[in-house]
């Protein structure tokens, strides 16, 4: 008996002990999607990799020296100057009253369509236009 009362009394005391010599880390989430902007070495995603969907998926829309695209419908990277939270955002949600236009999905296939997104792809587009924007 008097096992499980110095068990129960650990394991009463162990959350606060743990708060007084651990301080407590909040994630920095500028966005509503919950992805944190820290900094390029912190920020998921290939930025070479990123180039290549940026190309042929977003500079249809944006001009972005970088990707050699000249896109008038959505905003000028090469003027606009977006974190890493603001590029996800605009993708999964739209922006400035545009809807979004990708499904984001753990996986693609070709019977899901052209418009479906994986985590890697979006987390490596961001990072290509934090990074070269």
């Amino acid at each position: 008996m008097s096992a499980c009362l110095v068990v129960v009394a650990l394991s009463a005391a162990l959350p606060s002990a743990l708060a007084a010599t651990s301080p407590r880390v909040e994630p920095t989430v500028g966005e509503s999607n919950g992805v944190g902007s820290g900094s390029l070495k912190t920020d998921p995603g290939n930025a070479v990799a990123g180039r290549i969907i940026f190309i042929n998926f977003c500079g249809k829309c944006h001009t972005m020296s970088a990707a050699g695209t000249s896109g008038t419908l959505g905003p000028n990277l090469d003027q606009d100057k977006v974190n890493f939270t603001r590029v996800v955002t605009a993708v999964l949600e739209g922006i400035g009253g545009v809807q979004a236009e990708y499904k984001l999905m753990r996986s693609c296939s070709a019977s899901l369509g052209p418009r479906c997104v994986t985590f890697t792809q979006l987390y490596d587009v961001a990072k290509f236009v934090i990074v070269d924007s």
